[in-house]
């Protein structure tokens, strides 16, 4: 009878299911990420931006908010300092 031997297997398998959605949730429950191609360029969809950061930041202080951009020629602290 090869059931009593899966019954070990399947019962991992729903532990690692849980772990996963355990993980998953707190993992995007702490982090909020932007996605700006070109933020350093001083045009007005900037200003959207740094304006939708802060009222997220301000809605929500616990939140970590990440911006990935596309400029590899400049340092984060040359972009904020613009």
């Amino acid at each position: 009878m090869p059931f009593p031997i899966l019954i070990p297997f399947i019962i991992l398998l729903i532990f690692i299911y849980f772990l996963f959605l355990y993980i998953r949730k707190k993992r995007i429950s702490d982090t909020f990420a932007f996605f700006h191609p070109y933020c350093d360029a001083c045009g007005g969809g900037e200003r959207v931006l740094w304006l939708a950061l802060n009222a997220m930041h301000e809605n929500f202080p616990d939140l970590n908010f990440i911006v990935y951009t596309g400029d590899i020629d400049r340092t984060p602290q040359e972009i904020l300092g613009k």
